[in-house]
């Protein structure tokens, strides 16, 4: 009897793990799983380039990136990316261009320069201690100095001696026009742009022109007279 009551506390013990053994193992089933959390990664970050150019940009719109060398009052000397730098730069017209922007993000605009003002070109002015009015009268002595006429009179002669009413149709039809004084050779080629002189000359000519083929007309006229009367004498005789 003695020796069961020692045995007594170990057999509440051995008694008291196994009811414990199933509780635990109820509890570990109902306890939530613990999820791991995903790895945290660092955003990703763009590239940046390892290089950056500056970038012409014209008056259409055009981009032309490179290296700016120099920029001058008239000029831009630039270079390509891809150019031997050993190489003179190209060089840009300032006018043809709107900005440039530098890598480092400054800019600078080119204002448009405007055309500098071109006087009006001066008409001809008469020639040097002659006013208008003496080239006027300089270029009608001219024209009765050096004007052939020659042709309206004996073309009007041979019209009337042939037709008599030849004679005033071919003399108007040569008056018409009126002489430049750039078909005569014996003109003064700088007396040709004051329009005075040119005026005076054609002026001149035609009316002169016109006096020449009323002579031959009247010559024309003349020589039928001649011939009536030489042939009313031969009858008469």
């Amino acid at each position: 009897m003695r020796m069961l009551s020692h045995l007594r506390p170990a057999f509440w013990l051995l008694a008291g793990g196994l009811l414990l053994v199933p509780a635990v193992g109820r509890a570990q089933q109902t306890a939530p799983a613990v999820i791991p959390a995903p790895p945290t990664t660092a955003p990703a970050v763009a590239p940046v380039p390892e290089t950056a150019s500056d970038v012409i940009i014209d008056r259409r719109g055009n981009e032309l990136p490179g290296q700016i060398i120099e920029i001058t009052p008239s000029q831009v000397l630039y270079r390509t990316l891809d150019a031997d730098p050993a190489l003179p730069p190209t060089v840009l017209p300032k006018d043809s261009l709107f900005m440039v922007r530098f890598a480092n993000g400054t800019k600078e605009v080119f204002v448009e320069r405007a055309a500098p003002h071109q006087p009006a070109a001066p008409s001809a002015a008469p020639k040097p201690g002659l006013t208008e009015s003496e080239l006027y009268h300089l270029g009608r002595h001219d024209a009765l100095k050096y004007h052939n006429y020659s042709g309206a009179f004996w073309g009007t002669y041979t019209a009337t001696v042939l037709t008599i009413y030849g004679g005033p149709i071919v003399g108007l039809g040569v008056s018409v026009s009126r002489p430049h004084p750039a078909r005569n050779a014996r003109i003064e080629r700088e007396k040709l742009q004051y329009p005075s002189y040119v005026e005076g000359y054609g002026r001149q000519a035609q009316s002169h022109k016109l006096g020449s083929a009323a002579k031959g007309f009247g010559a024309g006229i003349a020589t039928w007279m001649a011939i009536i009367v030489v042939a009313v004498a031969s009858f008469a005789l």
